[in-house]
């Protein structure tokens, strides 16, 4: 039987667009293809992985398809800016779109993230604050401070590591006539000085990390703030909303936040007020069923899957599963041994069953680091593509050597020229490494920070 949406796609069809690279984990087609048809409208919102070369034609082609419009997400919001014909004064002021409507030709930009913050102290609060302090400086935060500003907030501390991005980021926002006085301030991201600023504040975390965790405030100063906002939401409850919820402040994620940019976007594009509850309902759930995920790290040896990997779970609240340490414990010897006394096809088929039995059998959310060669297996790759997420940890064939120098236990390297061995494994598998949802590149990068842009990735894919 042919799903009732599906028989209202006809000539007449008003076709809105989802422009980012990556765009297969968004939660928006979903969304606004529930809400189209909860008004019956005849719109389709379609996702199109769209790479930085490509966005000017595919910004063109808006025109030439005769598209209603499209959404704008990472890593495209900034550079959409010069090639429409119009912006909105958000967009102007955060130089960033993610929003497109096609007027009649004219292609007109908009920026929803304040719209979407503004939802969500709306909703998430019943009462105003006076203070807020910001733990973060990035294009998230940016947006947070317009809103906080047309809120009301009497006064905004920025905190941020590099003090300077958010004194130049300061500026830019007075010299657009905004911050009069002594509204706003610029402090170190240091736990003593948070901690200061935001006794009797709305504390709001726009960092990827959480600030109880990462020290930056802790428990204790959290039973004098008034409230406190995650933009994270998964996994739904932070350790720092909780720590905030057990003492007694009032605590939100950013799924509001989100949800707020998808009430507004569907206003811009359509014209009509946006069906809310089914909106929320829709997220809500696609969120929780993706907060249920298993997280595939695939890559050569040396790209930092174990360590990435453990740091991400942590970061996520979630299991996490090494499935060369799951065959070493099953086997009771360590993987060299394994090679040299059974040889690599047995230890491939154990990898196999390891892989096969996380992906179908295992319940949690979890983390899996799998081991370099994993992916040579098509059976593998399916059950791991099928199951969860797939994100490919790229490293360069001189970075995995230079990492793998301080191991003497790699027995696929036990050879006379180590590096041209590496970069004929690598060479080999690349192809299969690359049918991954998604990519991020290693070199130069601490596992900590690859575990931040992965979390950035998973969050924030309106």
């Amino acid at each position: 039987m042919i799903p009732p949406h599906v028989l209202r796609i006809n000539g007449k069809t008003n076709i809105v667009g989802l422009f980012g690279d990556p765009v297969i984990h968004s939660l928006s087609p979903k969304m606004h293809n529930t809400a189209f048809f909860e008004l019956g409208l005849n719109y389709c919102y379609l996702p199109f992985q769209i790479s930085k070369e490509a966005l000017p034609a595919a910004i063109q082609a808006i025109k030439a398809l005769g598209m209603a419009g499209v959404n704008i997400t990472a890593p495209h919001k900034e550079s959409a800016v010069n090639i429409l014909d119009e912006l909105s004064t958000d967009a102007t002021i955060l130089n960033a779109v993610n929003i497109v409507k096609n007027n009649g030709g004219k292609l007109s930009g908009y920026n929803t993230d304040v719209d979407g913050f503004i939802y969500l102290l709306e909703n998430g609060f019943t009462v105003p604050y006076e203070k807020a302090v910001l733990l973060g400086a990035g294009g998230a935060a940016r947006a947070v401070v317009l809103a906080l500003v047309r809120s009301g907030i009497k006064k905004i501390t920025i905190a941020n590591r590099t003090v300077k991005r958010a004194v130049v980021f300061v500026k830019q926002l007075r010299d657009k006539g905004f911050f009069s006085g002594g509204q706003v301030e610029v402090i170190n991201l240091d736990s003593n000085e948070v901690s200061l600023a935001a006794k009797k504040s709305l504390l709001i975390n726009t960092l990827s990390a959480d600030p109880v965790e990462m020290g930056i405030i802790t428990s204790g100063a959290l039973q004098h703030i008034h409230a406190a906002v995650d933009l994270r939401y998964i996994p739904p409850t932070t350790t720092f909303l909780q720590a905030a919820k057990s003492c007694g402040r009032p605590a939100v994620n950013g799924l509001d936040m989100l949800l707020g940019q998808g009430i507004r976007t569907f206003e811009i594009i359509t014209g009509v007020s946006a069906p809310r509850a089914v909106m929320k309902k829709t997220l809500t759930e696609s969120s929780e069923m993706d907060n249920r995920a298993k997280v595939f790290l695939t890559g050569f040896m040396g790209s930092g899957k174990s360590t990435t990997g453990w740091v991400l779970a942590k970061m996520l609240g979630i299991s996490f599963y090494d499935c060369d340490e799951l065959i070493v414990s099953a086997q009771g010897t360590e993987i060299t041994e394994i090679f040299k006394s059974k040889g690599e096809e047995y230890f491939r088929r154990r990898e196999a069953e390891v892989i096969k039995m996380i992906a179908l059998q295992t319940q949690d959310k979890c983390v899996v680091s799998t081991g370099g060669g994993a992916v040579l297996q098509e059976a593998n790759r399916t059950v791991m593509l099928e199951s969860g997420l797939v994100i490919y940890l790229e490293v360069s064939a001189k970075e995995a050597f230079r990492r793998l120098q301080q191991y003497a236990n790699r027995p696929l390297l036990d050879v006379t020229d180590p590096e041209t061995r590496i970069s004929e494994l690598l060479q080999e598998r690349i192809p299969y490494y690359q049918k991954a949802h998604f990519c991020i590149n290693t070199d130069g990068k601490t596992p900590r920070r690859v575990a931040e842009e992965i979390f950035d990735l998973l969050q924030f894919r309106m």
